[in-house]
C-alpha cells in the first residue's frame, strides 16, 4: 500500500512539475508562427509568463495584413485538473469581451463573444461566421 501511494504521490509530482515548469516562452512563439499561416498576426504585444499561463497586453491584432482590433487583455490559462483544454478570455474595447476553449484532444476552440453595441455595424461581415444565441456570438472551428 505504501509503495502505491509513494508511486502516485511521485506520478502525479513529475506530472505538475512538467505542466508548469514547460516552456511556456517557446510553445507562444511556436503557436504564433503557426497562426500565421492563417494570416492572423499579434503585434506590439506585452507578454507576461506565469505558471498557469500567458497574459498578452495591448497588442494589436491583423488579419491578412488589416489591423482588426487593439485588445487590452488576453489571458490563456490551463489547468492542471482540466489538462486537455486550454481556457481563453479577453477584453477589447473595440470588440467586447471574448470567451473560449481550446480542447487539445479533440483540436476544437469554441468562442463566446459579447460584442459591443457598434461592433455590429463595423464587423458585420465577421459576425456572419458566427451564431447569434442568448445574446452572444458563438463560433466553433475544428481543426
Amino acid at each position: 500500500m505504501k509503495k502505491i501511494l509513494k508511486f502516485l504521490f511521485l506520478f502525479l509530482f513529475f506530472i505538475f512539475s512538467l505542466i508548469y515548469l514547460f516552456p511556456k516562452e517557446n510553445l507562444y512563439f511556436f503557436v504564433e508562427k503557426k497562426l500565421q499561416n492563417y494570416k492572423i498576426v499579434i503585434s506590439n504585444e506585452t507578454i507576461n509568463f506565469n505558471l498557469s499561463g500567458v497574459v498578452l497586453k495591448n497588442f494589436d491584432l491583423y488579419y491578412d495584413g488589416i489591423k482588426i482590433a487593439k485588445v487590452e487583455s488576453l489571458n490563456i490559462k490551463y489547468s492542471l485538473f482540466d489538462f486537455d483544454k486550454i481556457q481563453l478570455s479577453s477584453q477589447s474595447k473595440e470588440l467586447g469581451s471574448l470567451k473560449g476553449v481550446f480542447d487539445l484532444i479533440k483540436l476544437k476552440l469554441d468562442v463566446a463573444l459579447l460584442p459591443k453595441k457598434d461592433l455590429k455595424d463595423k464587423y458585420s461581415s465577421l459576425l456572419k461566421q458566427f451564431k447569434m444565441k442568448n445574446g452572444a456570438y458563438l463560433y466553433e472551428y475544428k481543426l
